[in-house]
């Protein structure tokens, strides 16, 4: 029988037993570190680096790996460790300490969507919760933009002003869409603006609800959205293919 006991790590600093893979106790790493030097952008460079960060989602939106990359995430992330991300989520989600050193790190100027404060703009009187139902009623209650109806959600969907004008509550400015999409269409408000333009000068020519005609097949078996509403480009009418 084996009886030689386990080796022993020690901190290369103090001598304190730590674990194998690592050099330092958690004390000697933190005061090794506050020797080091730190990178310090200049002004200059942290603005050029928001100035083509605005307006553009964070990375991962409409991003795709590889077949290759898909598939080692694939067998990295089993059952167990799926558990384990989803026990550590719950448990940064309860700290509100947390949550507000989160909050406040991401607040106004520092967020990655930050528009230069335009959100601060307040709903106009009338933009009521019947309103909002009748939008949500004349579109079937489905997004208008990826498909997904209130059922599959479980949750209302949101009133998307489609000129981003909070002050026009117009009912051919409205739309309904899903909180996702939601988020989307204030990337890009340029091209996601004609998309929704040209989708209520649709609704004006035929007179009718044409929510049966947004869907995710619609949206991923034509074109795309680039180029909807844009002079030159496809129109609604087109892609859908309304004579």
């Amino acid at each position: 029988m084996n009886t030689k006991p386990p080796k022993q790590w020690y901190c290369i600093d103090c001598g304190a037993p730590v674990n194998r893979r690592v050099k330092r106790c958690p004390p000697c790493n933190q005061a090794n570190l506050s020797k080091r030097g730190t990178y310090e952008r200049t002004p200059e460079a942290r603005a050029n680096m928001s100035k083509a960060k605005k307006g553009k989602p964070p990375r991962g939106t409409g991003w795709k790996h590889s077949e290759a990359t898909r598939a080692k995430i694939a067998a990295a992330w089993d059952d167990e460790k799926r558990e384990r991300a989803r026990e550590r989520g719950e448990r940064m989600a309860a700290d509100q300490e947390w949550r507000l050193r989160i909050a406040q790190a991401l607040a106004g100027e520092n967020n990655p969507m930050w528009q230069g404060g335009i959100t601060g703009q307040k709903y106009a009187p009338g933009f009521s919760k019947t309103l909002k139902n009748g939008i949500r009623e004349r579109d079937d209650y489905t997004c208008q933009l990826c498909g997904t109806t209130e059922d599959e959600l479980g949750y209302h969907l949101s009133i998307h002003h489609a000129d981003y004008d909070k002050a026009n509550h117009d009912d051919m400015s409205l739309f309904a869409v899903c909180k996702r999409c939601n988020s989307l269409v204030n990337t890009n408000r340029d091209m996601w603006g004609g998309y929704f333009t040209a989708l209520a000068d649709a609704r004006r020519q035929f007179s009718e609800n044409i929510g049966n005609l947004i869907g995710r097949k619609i949206i991923t078996q034509h074109v795309g959205i680039v180029g909807i509403g844009f002079d030159g480009g496809p129109s609604l009418l087109d892609l859908f293919g309304i004579d």
